[in-house]
């Protein structure tokens, strides 16, 4: 459906029905984005995250960021910190992969004309910033309740930092959010830490 609404897109003249066939394009972008968050809940409500086996965290981002690769609004706007050595944790690398794709798409969706910062570090953290207007403190309490939104302005289900939090509840791991970071005027960081799990 989304192909054939692209290429309606492409064929229409300027004027309101090329524009209809963007708002369906959009529709149908939603949709898809809240049925995908729906379908990683539901994964993680029914066990996704139990498995224990190492997990090398700079693989496993590296991975995670070559999905983001064929987003060309993504790719000039990401940036990268990986250490030189494997960090490796215990925990399930589906779900902690989900927990990484979320942090970094939550972040390229509330800083739409920002930059976006994806560091690993040892022993186990994964750190997501963005230079975005943040959120305010109140709000910031919320955020990794279901269907939670920072900003109203902003699309999106609500649903991504608390799948986070769940995948974090779930791998004895914590999930840190700041708003503004301590040593900047604005923006958002979130940092998942693997690292505060308990040994197998």
């Amino acid at each position: 459906a989304r192909a054939q609404a692209q290429r309606l897109v492409a064929e229409l003249p300027e004027g309101d029905a090329q524009e209809r066939a963007v708002a369906l394009v959009r529709s149908l972008d939603r949709l898809s984005n809240t049925a995908t968050k729906l379908l990683q809940l539901s994964r993680v409500e029914s066990g996704i995250g139990l498995e224990r086996e190492p997990v090398d965290l700079r693989q496993l981002a590296t991975l995670v960021l070559d999905e983001f690769r064929h987003h060309a609004d993504a790719t000039h706007r990401l940036t990268v910190q990986l250490p030189a050595q494997p960090v490796v944790v215990q925990g399930d690398m589906d779900a902690l992969g989900i927990a990484i794709r979320n942090l970094i798409e939550n972040a390229l969706k509330h800083a739409p004309q920002g930059q976006v910062q994806v560091r690993v570090e040892a022993p186990g953290r994964v750190i997501v910033s963005d230079d975005g207007p943040g959120v305010a403190s109140k709000v910031l309490a919320t955020l990794s309740e279901p269907y939670s939104r920072g900003s109203t302005r902003t699309e999106g289900t609500g649903l991504g930092l608390s799948i986070v939090a769940r995948i974090a509840q779930q791998q004895h791991a914590s999930l840190l959010l700041e708003s503004p970071p301590p040593d900047v005027a604005h923006g958002f960081r979130a940092t998942l830490n693997i690292a505060d799990a308990p040994p197998p």
